[in-house]
C-alpha cells in the first residue's frame, strides 16, 4: 500500500502472507531461512518458539494508541546498528521502512500454561535502513518488540 509520502508499506497477515504492493516488498516468510549466512536466527521463528520471552506490552489497534514512539524507535534501531557495526567507519544510514507485523507467541504461552487469547495483540517492529554511498547498499534490518527490546538483526 502506498503511504502519503509516496513510500510503500507491506501488509502481512497473521499467517505470514504478504500483499504484493511493490517489486521491492520484503520476501514472504516461507522464503526466509531459520538462520541467515551470519548465523542469526529468523525473528519470526524466535517469536514462535517455546522459549521466547513474551513481552508484557501489547497493542490493539482498534482500542488504543500505538504504545511506541516511532521517532524514538528509529533512533534506537539506528544507534543499535551503529554500536554493532564492525567497521571502524560508520556509514550514514537512511530509513527505508518501518513495518509492524502481528504475531501470537502460541508456543511460549502454551509452555507457560497460559491462555493464547490473552496474547493476540503482539507486534514485531522491523526498521530497515540503506547505507548512503555511491552505490546504495542495503544495511541490516533491526527487529524490535513493542517493549523496546531488540530481537535480532538481519
Amino acid at each position: 500500500m502506498e503511504l502519503l509520502d509516496g513510500s510503500y508499506a507491506v501488509e502481512e497477515s497473521a499467517t505470514g502472507e504478504q500483499s504484493p504492493v511493490s517489486e521491492n516488498a520484503p520476501r514472504a516468510r516461507s522464503e526466509r531461512s531459520a538462520q541467515d549466512q551470519k548465523g542469526r536466527q529468523d525473528p519470526y521463528q524466535l517469536v514462535h518458539s517455546a522459549t521466547f520471552d513474551i513481552p508484557s506490552v501489547q497493542w490493539n489497534p482498534l482500542s488504543g494508541k500505538l504504545p511506541l514512539q516511532l521517532h524514538a524507535t528509529v533512533s534506537n534501531a539506528r544507534e543499535y546498528l551503529m554500536q554493532t557495526h564492525t567497521n571502524k567507519t560508520q556509514p550514514q544510514l537512511d530509513l527505508t521502512l518501518i513495518k509492524l507485523s502481528p504475531y501470537t507467541p502460541t508456543a511460549a504461552v502454551a509452555a507457560r500454561g497460559g491462555n493464547p487469547l490473552d496474547h493476540l495483540h503482539h507486534w514485531l517492529v522491523e526498521v530497515d535502513f540503506e547505507q548512503q554511498a555511491e552505490a546504495r547498499m542495503p544495511a541490516e534490518k533491526v527487529f524490535m518488540l513493542l517493549d523496546g527490546r531488540v530481537l535480532s538483526l538481519r
